[in-house]
């Protein structure tokens, strides 16, 4: 699904749902190594860190900012999906 959105070039769109999918698979990480249900954040890094996943500077560098965006994107939620072809 996400490469279909990609190609067909609604970029923002594609990288508000990678972010969802990313933020499921840390979560997932982070259960299975602490035994603990994931907290209630959105922030990719601040999971990555608490489920012990080592991650480069890029890495991290990455995670901020498709963080950045995806809040960027929640907060205009409404707007953003009513203008979507």
């Amino acid at each position: 699904m996400l490469q279909n959105i990609f190609l067909k070039k609604n970029y923002s769109y594609a990288l508000f749902f990678g972010h969802l999918a990313v933020e499921k698979i840390i979560k997932a990480i982070l259960v299975k190594n602490t035994n603990q249900q994931g907290p209630r954040s959105h922030n990719l890094l601040r999971l990555a860190q608490e489920a012990n996943i080592k991650t480069t500077e890029e890495q991290k560098r990455t995670l901020i900012r498709i963080t950045a965006f995806a809040t960027i994107i929640s907060e205009k939620m409404p707007k953003f999906f009513w203008a979507l072809p």
